[in-house]
């Protein structure tokens, strides 16, 4: 008698973690799928615009445009980072290449540890944009000036 009576405490006590092992997945699950940008949507929004900015301006203006737009965004913004490099990297590739903006980084890049000092080095000069956002935004340049080459 006493055994099963211990039996259906632990029973219910397995049955209780199971039910609270669900719940707490169930709402990770969806804080995490409200955080997500939903990059296609972001894509269809940017692409055109950056294309359209691309074709008239240098790749220079692409990287100043692209800093003004992510002066507003701070790390937990991920829509606005997102926006940010899909717009840059976009623009980029439709612009007219400037000569000094891929120069000044292979001037000083010797390996991935010179890069992150240039791209730190870069976002002294933007106090106005938060660090880790700023940098975030100029891997793009980077990726883009050694596709060059």
């Amino acid at each position: 008698m006493q055994q099963q009576k211990e039996f259906k405490i632990y029973l219910s006590i397995y049955a209780l973690a199971i039910v609270i092992i669900s719940a707490a997945a169930v709402y990770i699950y969806r804080k995490i799928q409200t955080e997500i940008p939903d990059v296609q949507a972001i894509e269809t929004r940017v692409i055109p615009q950056a294309i359209e900015f691309g074709k008239s301006h240098s790749t220079k203006n692409c990287v100043e445009e692209t800093l003004n737009q992510v002066k507003p965004c701070d790390v937990n913004n991920l829509e606005c980072m997102v926006s940010g490099k899909i717009f840059l990297k976009t623009c980029l590739q439709q612009a007219k290449p400037d000569q000094n903006l891929c120069g000044q980084i292979g001037q000083t890049m010797h390996g991935e540890h010179k890069t992150r000092e240039w791209i730190a080095q870069q976002c002294l000069n933007h106090p106005e944009i938060q660090n880790s956002v700023c940098m975030k935004t100029l891997e793009e340049q980077v990726s883009y000036c050694h596709t060059l080459d």
